[in-house]
């Protein structure tokens, strides 16, 4: 049976999801926690709870080792950093009943963990922001004068500080904000970095995407941001493809430098101060707005798959030259509503993406369950919001 396993399916699941089930893979989904919306797709064959491997990585290990042995020998594809990071960790226990699709422990570590990630790109020349770990506060508060305010206080380990603070970051403005953070941060141990902020607006934000064997590229993919939410240090809501050949050169060398095989997402930011492109991390897993490279042609899972299955990998197309917008209908509700309090200009540029070619992170014509789930998904979460105010 051609079959595989996405762990997690949230937006990013889902998009891998809809890529695989159209070449008729049979696939099982695995959820835990909110925003499962993927389990509603009409693609899966069966959908599974299980333990959220950022709670308890040694359950979830068991509850895929306890899957039934129909879906011995199928693609398991992580679509999210907690999935990855016990999946790769436990490689060896799994290749007995799976085809792992991810990296090796020792370089998933070095891009979950991004200090690590900073000082390779830095050591073959690919630009990044300046940054230190956070280790006490008086040469914390020195290298903050070096760099200036805002600078950014950005997690090495990032999906166990957005689960505990359910931000992405923390934006810095002062030396007072900086010592009340520091307080906290290293009372608890965690492990953060100071970085100096990169100016510019949510469109300065670039992503490349690829394929590699041996860390050479087999299929690329660019794309630049639109809004983020929040603004600034949050997950994208629009995103747009484009041919940044920049960027394709910088997202090449890293890949090099990696020795990275499967796919990638690499994002890099662009500095108005002088057109140079910085690295901001890099992803071993399909990305959340991984379903706008799908609609430009371009099937990043399946080439996972393949590779998995020891097939022959289908070729894809190079970048198509016309625009695509991705958009989070979710995500991007809030900023079409403050759109239309500011004025016919600011409404009419807010609403560009959605006049023009786009696809929708959950919402499909040929798949519209996800859809009810998110709105199902969404009532439930505000009301118990509402409640607990009260």
């Amino acid at each position: 049976m051609r079959s595989a396993i996405v762990a997690c399916c949230s937006k990013a699941g889902l998009a891998v999801i809809r890529a695989l089930g159209e070449h008729g893979i049979a696939l099982l989904g695995l959820c835990f926690g909110r925003g499962q919306v993927g389990a509603a797709s009409r693609f899966l064959r069966e959908h599974r709870w299980c333990t959220d491997p950022s709670e308890d990585e040694t359950a979830f290990i068991n509850d895929l080792l306890e899957l039934d042995a129909e879906w011995n020998g199928s693609a398991l594809i992580p679509t999210d950093d907690g999935t990855l990071v016990a999946i790769s960790r436990h490689r060896q226990r799994l290749e007995g009943r799976f085809r792992v699709v991810c990296e090796p422990w020792d370089t998933v570590v070095n891009l979950i963990e991004k200090d690590r990630t900073y000082a390779i790109a830095e050591r073959h020349g690919i630009p990044c922001p300046r940054l230190r770990l956070v280790s006490n506060e008086e040469e914390t508060l020195q290298f903050a004068a070096e760099i200036g305010y805002p600078c950014l206080l950005k997690p090495c380990v990032g999906h166990l500080f957005f689960k505990r603070h359910r931000q992405k970051m923390l934006m810095v403005k002062s030396e007072k904000e900086l010592r009340e953070h520091l307080k906290t941060i290293l009372n608890h141990g965690e492990k953060i970095m100071l970085c100096e902020y990169i100016p510019g607006g949510d469109s300065c934000g670039i992503n490349y995407n690829s394929f590699a064997l041996a860390g050479e590229p087999v299929a690329e993919f660019t794309a630049a941001k639109v809004r983020n939410r929040p603004t600034l240090i949050g997950f994208p809501t629009v995103v747009r493809s484009a041919a940044i050949p920049d960027v394709k050169e910088l997202g090449r060398a890293m890949l090099r430098a990696l020795k990275l095989n499967d796919f990638s997402c690499m994002e890099f930011k662009r500095d108005p101060r002088d057109g140079v492109c910085k690295l901001m991390e890099v992803n071993a897993r399909h990305n959340y707005s991984g379903a706008l490279a799908h609609a430009c042609g371009i099937n990043f899972p399946l080439l996972s798959f393949e590779r998995a299955m020891g097939q022959s990998l289908s070729a894809m197309p190079a970048q198509p030259s016309r625009d695509m917008f991705w958009i989070d209908e979710e995500r991007d509700l809030r900023h079409m509503l403050a759109s239309l309090t500011r004025g016919k200009s600011a409404a009419f540029s807010a609403l560009n993406p959605y006049r023009a070619p786009k696809v929708f992170a959950v919402s499909r014509k040929d798949d519209l369950a996800p859809s009810l789930a998110l709105m199902k998904s969404s009532v439930s979460f505000a009301l118990s919001r509402q409640r607990a105010k009260h």
